[in-house]
């Protein structure tokens, strides 16, 4: 496959071959109605793995925290799986996870098969965070093209604190909701909200 070639060259390292017979024979799957997404690679893809790795994207706004990392999968909250580029160049193919909130990587599986097998393909039948599976039955299956995002940011609020809306006076944690919105690059906006669902 040219663009896997393409890829490869792009970024210097050799997909693990499971990987590689996993792109040439569907080039990228979204399971769970979309909430969780393997990339492919290419126009025809519904995720390009190369260009949603392209700085100006969206990774400029975290500046350095995953800029060593080659993310090929994701979550539709925006949670990334993805290699370290450097390690994958050594022929180390550990899969990391990059939380949404924070960028911060925590190992997750020692080879893409794993990863497959344990984390995407589990997920696929059951998420890992009930949320998720509480926002598909609300909201219905996504675009790969959309994305969740959680209002407010669980980083604003604090353990045991008494954070309270100022519309309503609800707790914080009681007035969580998810909103569809998808990515613009650098220079032409922030996250742009579709529509707003909200979940509790």
């Amino acid at each position: 496959m040219a663009m896997v070639d393409e890829l490869e060259s792009i970024w210097g390292i050799h997909l693990p071959t499971d990987h590689r017979a996993v792109l040439i024979e569907s080039n990228g799957v979204q399971v769970f109605g979309g909430y969780f997404r393997l990339f492919g690679i290419g126009p025809e893809a519904s995720i390009d793995i190369v260009k949603w790795n392209d700085p100006t994207l969206w990774k400029f706004a975290w500046e350095t925290r995953c800029s060593d990392y080659l993310c090929f999968a994701e979550t539709a909250c925006g949670d990334q799986y993805a290699y370290n580029a450097a390690a994958l160049k050594d022929g180390y193919s550990e899969v990391y996870f990059l939380d949404c909130l924070s960028m911060s990587a925590t190992l997750l599986a020692s080879t893409f098969l794993e990863f497959l097998q344990n984390e995407f393909l589990r997920c696929a039948k059951e998420p890992y965070d009930t949320l998720l599976a509480e926002a598909r039955q609300i909201i219905g299956d996504l675009d790969t093209q959309e994305h969740l995002i959680y209002v407010p940011s669980p980083l604003l609020r604090r353990s045991g604190s008494n954070f309270k809306c100022p519309k309503n006076g609800r707790s914080i944690s009681d007035d969580l909701q998810w909103r569809h919105c998808y990515p613009t690059r650098r220079g032409s906006g922030r996250w742009k909200r579709k529509s707003n669902h909200p979940i509790r």
